[in-house]
């Protein structure tokens, strides 16, 4: 029996859907405004008349009808190759905006359940690099802060022996337990 591999999307860290809706937008929008560029051209044209050669005849027509063919192609034409080159820029564009966002999400999850070691990892080019190291600080001072309070919990927690006073301490450092400094 045969597997056969299926063409999967390679890996990145841009979202598909993103980048999808994305490029249909944005052909979508140049198509409108071929066909709007159309019928300006067509209305504008509607009451002029223009003399062509066609089959060595002279022939009058007009103008809007004889240009017509051709506008219709070149906004075909426009049409294809802003879409071919939307899908190149789209894809370019979003791996190197959403791609390091997406990535960075997974990392702030990682801060967000208690790993104050993790850091947030960017390339030197990369658009969001400005805010992966305020989020570097922001997990440094966090780290600190609660090695603060680690350590007070613990001075107290030799200065005093009572019952209560233990429970309470035990409770506070089960609670600061699940921060990884």
């Amino acid at each position: 029996m045969k597997t056969e591999k299926m063409h999967k999307r390679k890996k990145r860290f841009a979202k598909a859907k993103f980048q999808q809706k994305f490029i249909i937008t944005f052909c979508v929008l140049v198509i409108i405004g071929s066909l709007l560029a159309g019928l300006l051209i067509y209305a504008m044209t509607k009451s002029t008349f223009t003399t062509a050669f066609v089959n060595s005849r002279l022939e009058m027509k007009n103008t809007a009808d004889f240009i017509l063919p051709a506008v219709i192609m070149s906004g075909i034409i426009v049409v294809i190759c802003v879409g071919i080159g939307t899908v190149i820029l789209t894809l370019y564009t979003s791996n190197r905006i959403a791609g390091p966002l997406k990535r960075m999400e997974g990392e702030i999850k990682d801060v967000a359940g208690g790993n104050l070691r993790k850091r947030f990892s960017v390339r030197e080019l990369d658009e969001i690099k400005s805010l992966s190291e305020e989020l570097d600080e922001m997990a440094l001072k966090l780290k600190s802060n609660i090695q603060d309070i680690k350590d007070a919990v613990s001075e107290l927690e030799k200065s005093r022996t009572d019952k209560e006073f233990s429970e309470n301490i035990a409770k506070l450092k089960a609670v600061l337990s699940q921060f990884l400094t």
